[in-house]
């Protein structure tokens, strides 16, 4: 009997001490979260200003740093989910964020729209009566454009416009893998990305098949696929594929 409580006053402690454990690490993650927040939100309101700065000296003639453009529908904002590998470690994030923690340094990268969160491109919104003007500016002098293909009416027009100002030798495609969009069944985004496909096809821009797992890939200045890669697994992966798409290798 005084084994069975001692084995049972044994194991009480054994299971208060993992909790007091478990909560001491969850105390320590919701401070550090609350300390660090200022320092995310200044970094974002940096990113967007500069933008914003970019954006300025670009209407006024004035030359700028070298940035990338970052272009897709709005209604995939805050709606993907992607599951990487980094360090022997899995860890998820957005479309959005694998694009900024992939190229974060090598250039500013700019989107149009609403801001997207924290740890994401500088955003600039130039409302609905500046967006095509600021769009031609941005795509005129962007070094490198990202565009995820999937056509909504402005995404359409956007891709049109870059193919007909010869722009496509410095832009590199994203179809995320279907599962990655979480507004949609699976089965409903390949459909989506089919249809884009078939539509820029019909306007005379390859857009290789990729089916669900998604890719990468480049059109050259006769609107035929030059290189397409499968959808990278991690950051570095992304990092690699997009420079060696825009290399042109």
């Amino acid at each position: 009997m005084n084994i069975l409580v001692t084995l049972a006053s044994f194991t009480l402690a054994v299971m208060v001490a993992a909790l007091i454990a478990y909560l001491l690490r969850l105390s320590l993650r919701l401070l550090a979260t609350g300390l660090r927040a200022p320092s995310v939100l200044l970094d974002q309101s940096r990113r967007d200003a500069l933008a914003a700065s970019i954006l300025e000296r670009l209407k006024n003639g004035e030359t700028v740093e070298s940035f990338a453009l970052y272009l897709r529908p709005f209604a995939i904002d805050h709606a993907t989910r992607l599951d990487l590998d980094f360090e022997h470690e899995r860890f998820s994030t957005s479309l959005e964020g694998l694009v900024y923690e992939a190229l974060q340094h090598e250039y500013p990268i700019i989107s149009l729209g609403v801001p997207m969160g924290f740890d994401r491109s500088g955003t600039v919104s130039p409302g609905d009566a500046g967006w095509r003007d600021a769009f031609g500016l941005l795509v005129t002098h962007a070094k490198l454009i990202l565009v995820v293909p999937l056509l909504k009416e402005g995404t359409f027009w956007e891709i049109l416009t870059i193919k007909e100002q010869d722009h496509l030798s410095k832009t590199v495609f994203l179809v995320p893998p279907s599962a990655a969009i979480r507004k949609l069944a699976s089965e409903g985004v390949a459909r989506a990305f089919e249809v884009s496909r078939r539509g820029l096809h019909s306007r005379g821009i390859a857009f290789p098949e990729f089916g669900r797992g998604g890719g990468l890939f480049r059109v050259d200045e006769h609107e035929r696929c030059r290189t397409a890669v499968p959808f990278p697994s991690s950051v570095l992966q992304m990092r690699v594929d997009v420079s060696r798409l825009f290399a042109g290798n």
